[in-house]
């Protein structure tokens, strides 16, 4: 087969900047420069930025950068970006004409996909880290934009080719929907094979913990629960409850520090730092931190929740904790408790992970889902 050409469509509203400010370019460009490098395919990201998007350094020249507004300044309403997406693929039909697939990241925005599907008859393929429409749910969004969501979900189960998740739960869920999806797989997030640094040369009382200060990640209740006590907890990431969740933390008298943003290759450099990874997430879709928490060998207590319990058999390579318990009460057990190996409870982590969610796999898997879209 002739080497191929995708097009691959952001979540919209997002960009290459959008991917550097948070932190994670690196990580995001790794499984496509490893797909070109093993298998000579090609890649065209249309982004919802500007040019500002092109001045970042990805060193593969096999990646084309095609923002959407170019030397434009983007624009804040949702409903305009709406609007000059659609118009962008309306007049670009040479664009989608020299690629052999279109690929969507995430649900929001797959009306773009959806609509090149149709006007230039190419193979479609959505890969999704999480089910909107559920999350809407959880998230208690207005009604409007559940049935938004719900509407965006059936749609594409109608038309798209393939359609990946991430995590089994999702697929299980996927089958309650009206409009059963055509193909759908499993996909799950990729780690990094890693060596495992020795183990005491790790902090115990000192806990990490990753993710956006958003409620979802429910970090009041870590705040809560660890109040006065000798652990220090640093969480990466930002959000809008940053404010709250530092009052709270004086309050309680906490130890806690918000180290804001990290770029990959230094959050690389910190998860071997720590015995302990915490997440007390209420829901989840396929939590790339906890992998790579649990590719480094961190021992993770994370929240008993669906999408957790596909990553962690319980005390054998980390554990669950419900959300009606205390964390910090569980995390006392289990340090005072003599027949806890936390060393074994390391090597379980990581050989789990490596085996499960192996970049390598996941390349080759990929590159089959675009043989066989090809095909089609």
């Amino acid at each position: 087969m002739k080497n191929m050409t995708i097009l691959y469509i952001f979540t919209f509203g997002y960009s290459l900047k959008t991917w550097q400010l948070s932190g994670t370019l690196e990580k995001e460009l790794e499984i496509f420069k490893k797909i070109n490098e093993k298998y000579n395919t090609k890649f065209i990201f249309l982004t919802y930025g500007n040019n500002d998007d092109l001045s970042l350094e990805i060193s593969n020249k096999n990646i084309k950068i095609i923002p959407l507004f170019g030397n434009k300044s983007i624009p804040k309403n949702k409903f305009l970006l709406f609007c000059l997406s659609i118009y962008f693929v309306l007049k670009n039909k040479n664009l989608f004409k020299e690629v052999e697939i279109i690929q969507q990241n995430q649900l929001n925005g797959s009306w773009l996909a959806l609509l090149a599907k149709f006007l230039y008859k190419k193979p479609y393929f959505l890969r999704t880290g999480y089910d909107t429409y559920r999350f809407s749910i959880y998230e208690k969004k207005s009604i409007f934009k559940r049935f938004g969501f719900l509407f965006l979900t059936n749609l594409n189960f109608a038309f798209s080719d393939l359609i990946t998740v991430t995590s089994k739960s999702d697929y299980v869920f996927s089958k309650k929907y009206f409009i059963k999806p055509k193909l759908i797989k499993v996909r799950p997030n990729w780690v990094v094979k890693r060596k495992l640094p020795i183990h005491s040369l790790r902090s115990s009382y000192k806990i990490l913990s990753v993710g956006r200060l958003e409620d979802q990640k429910n970090y009041s209740k870590i705040i809560n629960e660890f109040s006065n006590s000798k652990f220090e907890i640093d969480i990466v990431g930002a959000g809008k409850n940053l404010n709250s969740l530092q009052k709270l933390a004086k309050e309680e008298n906490t130890k806690i520090n918000f180290l804001g943003h990290v770029n990959n290759t230094d959050l690389q450099s910190l998860y071997p730092k720590y015995t302990f990874y915490i997440s007390t997430s209420l829901f989840e879709g396929n939590p790339k931190t906890v992998l790579e928490a649990m590719s480094h060998g961190c021992v993770v207590l994370i929240s008993n929740i669906d999408n957790h319990e596909e990553l962690v058999h319980n005390s054998k390579n980390g554990f669950l904790i419900d959300l009606k318990d205390n964390f910090y009460k569980k995390l006392i057990n289990i340090i005072d408790d003599t027949s806890v190996d936390l060393d074994a409870l390391s090597k379980n982590a990581s050989n789990f992970v490596n085996k499960n969610n192996n970049i390598e796999k996941l390349i080759d898997k990929t590159q089959d889902d675009y043989i066989f879209l090809c095909k089609k």
